[in-house]
């Protein structure tokens, strides 16, 4: 095997996948090439450390931790509370008049009392030229 082979299969030699012909050949380049024997002293180290059990936190952890975090003044908590109680309404408030801006409105529909009293009912009911109230007067003034 040349160098770029021993260098591709230095991790299955670590795990034991050789065969013991090649592991012992590796086993030699190891001996003879500093640059190998590091990257295998490497992957050692790296494997005892993902081996190693995980630390523990001590019983005093989460104090020592909560002791060092910025305390909120009770001042300053209150602000919260109420700028939460004010905003909550006002919020509501803006959302219904956006709501009632953005809803499309009936047109206006003539009055009973002006179909009644006009002769151009095919107009009013159609829902265009609406009289105005002079009209309405006028024609109420004018009925016998």
């Amino acid at each position: 095997m040349d160098h770029s082979e021993i260098e591709e299969r230095i991790f299955e030699f670590f795990d034991g996948e050789l065969d013991a012909a090649a592991s012992v050949e590796i086993g030699r380049h190891l001996d003879a090439c500093g640059p190998c024997r590091q990257r295998l002293e490497r992957w050692l180290r790296v494997s005892r450390f993902l081996r190693a059990p995980a630390p523990r936190a001590g019983p005093d952890f989460a104090a020592a931790v909560m002791s060092r975090l910025p305390r909120e003044s009770p001042a300053a908590a209150l602000r919260g509370r109420l700028s939460r109680a004010i905003m909550v309404p006002v919020y509501a408030f803006a959302a219904a008049a956006l709501f009632l801006a953005l809803v499309p409105r009936p047109e206006s529909q003539p009055s009973t009392d002006a179909l009644l009293l006009s002769d151009e009912e095919a107009e009013w009911a159609a829902g265009s030229n609406e009289p105005s109230a002079e009209e309405l007067i006028g024609l109420s003034l004018e009925a016998p």
